[in-house]
Order: structure tokens, then sequence, then C-alpha cells
């Protein structure tokens, strides 16, 4: 398990903009779908995400995984959505490394 603190830029509402763009591309075949209310499954990885706000306005999510080799595959993969559409609304992003 893997918890991910992700700090916006000021006036950023960065869980909602998460929400709309996973939403959008999951129209069109995207890597997560929402499985509940703040899940995101991965379509390749046998894991999931799950997200929340925090205080602040911060996003606070963890990985899940069914098995522990898909662990970094989930992550990379969601950290990697991050850099690549939102960027310029993030400030920054720490990854805290938890056993079960």
């Amino acid at each position: 398990m893997r918890l991910i603190l992700i700090k916006p830029r000021p006036g950023v509402r960065l869980k909602a903009a998460l929400d709309r763009k996973r939403k959008r591309l999951e129209k069109h075949g995207g890597t997560f779908r929402l499985d509940g209310r703040d899940k995101w499954v991965h379509r390749q990885y046998l894991g999931w995400i799950n997200l929340r706000r925090g205080p602040h306005g911060f996003v606070v999510a963890k990985t899940n995984t069914k098995v522990p080799e898909a662990e970094w595959g989930i992550l990379s993969s969601f950290v990697s959505f991050l850099d690549r559409h939102f960027r310029d609304q993030i400030d920054w992003i720490t990854i805290q490394y938890e056993t079960l």
C-alpha cells in the first residue's frame, strides 16, 4: 500500500478536476474506471486507488493491489496520469510507503 498526498496550487479544486478527467477518459477506454464512490480501478493491473479530498484542498490517494507485484504498476500509472494531465495544477506530491 502506498499513500500519496497531492497539494494543488492555490485556487485549484484538484479532486473535482481528477474526477472529471477520469470520467471523460473512461468513455474512451481510459486506464481507470470508477467502482464505487471514490475507488478508481485500473484496467490492466489488479489494483485500485481510493481517492478522497483532504483538508485545504489536498488530495489523498491510497493504492491497493490484489497481488504485491502490481503495486509499482498502479502507482506508476497514477503518478503518470497526474503528471500528464495536471502538472500545471499541482505544487507537489509525496509518497509514503506503508506496510500492511
